[in-house]
């Protein structure tokens, strides 16, 4: 009796919609029965036939429909497994395809499908369905890129625990594998288990195996645990050549440096950040502590890179003094072109005209330079820099009105600072009036001011 029969004619004619079996196995539950993939029932030929036809024509729609009659009539074939994979895939109905290169390998156990699995699993998210692959991978084939393969798949599970377990096995069985313990480490300080942590650091420290890559996570290890002097330690243990340039090490050793006090150590990590092009705010500073008495060329460089980087105010005059020292005027006039041209909070700064008037100076520009002083000390009346610099201009240009109306402004002055003692001597010389001049120089004797012992009080008297 055939009253039941469908042909695969009537099949095509009715959109290939097949009538589902009462009870079908799911991909997963069902045992695989090794067929090869050339191996199919005789009476499938016409259905083969078929396949090939809308797949040559490339109606992978029909195609898909054509291999789920031959699955579904033979869920245990490799050939309609494959068949059925390859267009499910095409058609980006993902979970199928999976599910049918499970299978597949299954039976196969090819090392060729087993990878082409793995990747495809994580090129679709799959990941849980491929950990127990890329297990067995890693058991047989113990490489770096498979460890990592491993981790990164556990992890996108959640299971990046049980990742550092399967890693712990392989360094058991071969402690050559130095790389795994980094990789241990990094998984339990990211999971925050230092306990498991401490052992890894251990181990590495039984060795002395610190690699530049370990050393940075054992350092962290220990600056988790508030153990900051193990941690500046540990740092100092890798010789690794590539630690000078390595950003992450060199902002540790830096930190650490200046935590425990050992400066110069810290600011030559800054320093070293510095040639990188990767220096904090903090790395200039301790460059310039540091340096303005070792070597000001270094001072220098970071004080200019400081205030050109970040753009803060208080930073442009470290930069603007370094260049004034290294005689770069050129350099420092842009700068301050730059920043007249701006909204820079500097130009409400005394300070910022009284550097302004030392540019000038340079370049013989002085009606520039004495508006830049007369504008420092509009902003501050009581600017000792400014006024002092008036003295010494009025003295260069020979201003001698100017200068006696300064001096006997200053003269009559209640609670003069001592510090204005020696431009009003120089004054008085330069007015030639010698006893005026000793008048002050004698009051700073008498007071025992520091000012005696520097070269200005020196060469007056």
């Amino acid at each position: 009796r055939f009253d039941n029969k469908i042909t695969v004619q009537q099949g095509m004619q009715e959109d290939i919609h097949m009538p589902k079996p009462k009870e079908e196995a799911s991909l997963k539950s069902r045992a695989p029965q090794p067929l090869t993939y050339k191996d199919y029932a005789k009476d499938d030929e016409e259905l083969v036939l078929m396949l090939q036809a809308f797949l040559y024509s490339a109606d992978i729609e029909n195609a898909y429909k054509v291999a789920t009659i031959g699955y579904k009539k033979h869920p245990n074939s490799y050939y309609w497994n494959q068949k059925r994979g390859e267009t499910a895939k095409w058609l980006g109905k993902y979970d199928e395809s999976m599910d049918h290169m499970i299978f597949l390998y299954n039976v196969d156990k090819n090392e060729k499908l087993r990878n082409e699995l793995i990747t495809y699993g994580i090129s679709i998210y799959q990941y849980d369905k491929i950990e127990q692959y890329i297990t067995e991978k890693v058991r047989q084939e113990p490489t770096e890129k498979n460890f990592d393969t491993l981790i990164f798949v556990y992890s996108m599970t959640g299971k990046t625990e049980e990742s550092a377990r399967i890693l712990k096995e392989e360094f058991d069985k071969d402690p050559t594998k130095r790389g795994l313990l980094t990789r241990m480490l990094r998984i339990y300080i990211d999971l925050g288990e230092l306990e498991s942590a401490r052992e890894i650091v251990d181990i590495i420290d039984a060795h002395d195996e610190y690699t530049l890559e370990n050393t940075i996570l054992v350092t962290y290890y220990y600056y988790l645990e508030r153990d900051m002097e193990h941690a500046y330690e540990s740092l100092l243990k890798t010789k690794d050549p590539e630690r000078f340039e390595n950003i992450k090490y060199n902002e540790m050793l830096s930190d650490l440096s200046w935590y425990v006090q050992d400066y110069k150590r810290g600011a030559g990590a800054s320093k070293n950040l510095m040639l990188l092009e990767s220096a904090r705010l903090v790395d200039y500073e301790r460059i310039i502590y540091v340096y303005q008495k070792d070597d000001i060329t270094v001072a220098s460089r970071a004080s200019k890179e400081v205030y050109q980087k970040f753009k803060i105010t208080y930073l442009f005059y470290g930069y603007a003094n370094a260049a004034l020292d290294s005689n770069e005027f050129d350099e420092l006039r842009t700068t301050i072109e730059d920043i007249d041209s701006s909204d820079s909070p500097l130009k409400n700064e005394s300070l910022y005209w009284i550097i302004k008037a030392k540019v000038y100076a340079h370049y013989n520009q002085n009606e520039l330079r004495l508006a830049a002083l007369q504008k420092a000390l509009m902003i501050d009346p009581g600017n000792f820099n400014a006024k002092s610099s008036l003295f010494w201009f009025f003295m260069e240009n020979n201003l001698v009105s100017e200068l006696m109306t300064l001096v006997n402004e200053f003269s009559n002055t209640a609670d003069l600072s001592p510090g204005f003692y020696i431009p009003l001597a120089s004054a008085y010389l330069y007015l030639q009036d010698v006893d005026r001049a000793d008048y002050y120089l004698s009051e700073l004797v008498g007071m025992n001011s520091p000012l005696i012992n520097g070269t200005e009080f020196q060469f007056l008297s």
